[in-house]
């Protein structure tokens, strides 16, 4: 079995719908959780059974990054998730790549809302940022192309 540093991990997003390219927003996370994400289940025990009994249901996905904190014009992930803050038109597409963009591997892609931006300062830390995102509808599990 493979085993890969997260260092490797690619994440690319549409920052906007008018944008068919994809931004590489890697340089500028420092974490992602929540892919391939939660799926609810239905309770569906019965009177009389002696033990819960469940059905899948749908997928309720949401995802949180988080970043060092950068105003600069390098600063891109400020840039992007500052104006998909406010955007409505449309849940934006994403692209996750945990091992890597090399062909074969694992690919994780959907749209989604950024629901949350919030912008961090502590005495003795590092400016840092956390963005939440809430998936709009399911997440396709496939592997990548190499782009």
């Amino acid at each position: 079995m493979a085993k890969y540093n997260s260092k490797v991990s690619v994440l690319k997003l549409s920052p906007s719908s008018s944008t068919a390219a994809y931004v590489d927003i890697s340089a500028f996370i420092t974490g992602i959780s929540g892919l391939p994400g939660e799926r609810e289940m239905n309770d569906v025990t019965a009177l009389g059974d002696n033990g819960r009994k469940h059905i899948p249901a749908l997928d309720n996905v949401s995802v949180d990054l988080e970043g060092v904190w950068d105003s600069t014009a390098a600063g891109l992930a400020d840039q992007i998730l500052g104006s998909m803050r406010t955007y409505t038109s449309k849940a934006l597409p994403f692209k996750f790549f945990p091992a890597g963009v090399t062909s074969t591997y694992r690919k994780y892609n959907g749209t989604w809302w950024l629901a949350t931006y919030d912008v961090a300062s502590k005495v003795g830390d590092a400016i840092m940022w956390k963005a939440h995102f809430v998936v709009d509808g399911a997440i396709t599990i496939g592997t990548s192309t190499g782009a």
